[in-house]
């Protein structure tokens, strides 16, 4: 048996000139340097870069390529769960629902066992209803009629003069009552 090992260099790739039709020039080859006895010699092939052709531009996307890219799903049921608890968390602003549902229900749950504050709190929203009301009658008729609520001295957000025209003065009227 013979004792020859390899170095573990590869074999030599042919060169490209025996593919194509003479556009590109062979490949220039040289060996390494000697290589002790029993050892194969590698052979490290060159070649020298070739100015490219440009790359042509992209023809333009069909408006339903563009549609079935943007609206593309997920894979996997990893990829479904990140793609829900990220709406979701954009949605509650980043409370749990969880939570959130059970802070309502232990409140409901309290209120549910108060009679006194149920017919307290429905009182006073008929009170508001009724103050709305009268308001929007009269301003209906009376463009200066003033407010029903005014906002506290520190709210800027209802300053503007629209505020005061229709529909607006309706809307903001009735969101300070129920504020």
């Amino acid at each position: 048996m013979s004792a020859t090992r390899s170095t573990g260099a590869t074999k030599p790739r042919r060169s490209a000139a025996k593919a194509t039709t003479g556009t590109r020039k062979p490949a220039q080859t040289r060996k390494t340097a000697s290589a002790p006895k029993g050892r194969q010699v590698a052979v490290i092939e060159e070649r020298r870069a070739e100015p490219r052709a440009p790359i042509p531009p992209a023809a333009p996307k069909e408006p339903e390529s563009e549609i079935a890219e943007a609206v593309t799903f997920p894979t996997s049921g990893l990829t479904i769960d990140r793609f829900m608890h990220a709406a979701l968390g954009r949605a509650t602003g980043g409370m749990s629902p969880a939570g959130t549902m059970s802070a309502y229900f232990e409140w409901l749950s309290h209120l549910a066992f108060k009679p006194g504050k149920q017919l307290e709190l429905a009182l006073k929203a008929m009170r508001k209803a009724a103050r709305f009301g009268v308001y929007a009658i009269r301003g209906a008729n009376n463009p200066a009629t003033p407010p029903c609520i005014e906002p506290l001295p520190q709210d800027n957000r209802f300053r503007g003069d629209d505020w005061k025209k229709p529909p607006f003065n309706l809307m903001y009227q009735w969101f300070l009552l129920n504020q």
